[in-house]
């Protein structure tokens, strides 16, 4: 298992991974993987950020009648 702290894995690798469907993919404006020092002080994995638009994400969600 790869990790950001261990170094007798081979270099960091991104295994971390977020899954989206077609569907919301118009309310996923911004995704970001931060691997910073302060990061890998809390965990040995990446931090994924993803930015929402809430108002695509609400039209995306509700169902048309």
């Amino acid at each position: 298992m790869a990790s950001l702290k261990r170094t007798n894995q081979g270099p960091s690798q991104r295994i971390d991974r977020m899954y989206c469907t077609p569907d919301l993919a118009p309310a996923l404006p911004a995704f970001d993987v931060l691997a910073t020092d302060d990061v890998r002080e809390g965990s040995d994995h990446a931090l994924l950020l993803a930015t929402l638009d809430l108002a695509v994400l609400r039209q995306v969600l509700t169902p048309t009648r």
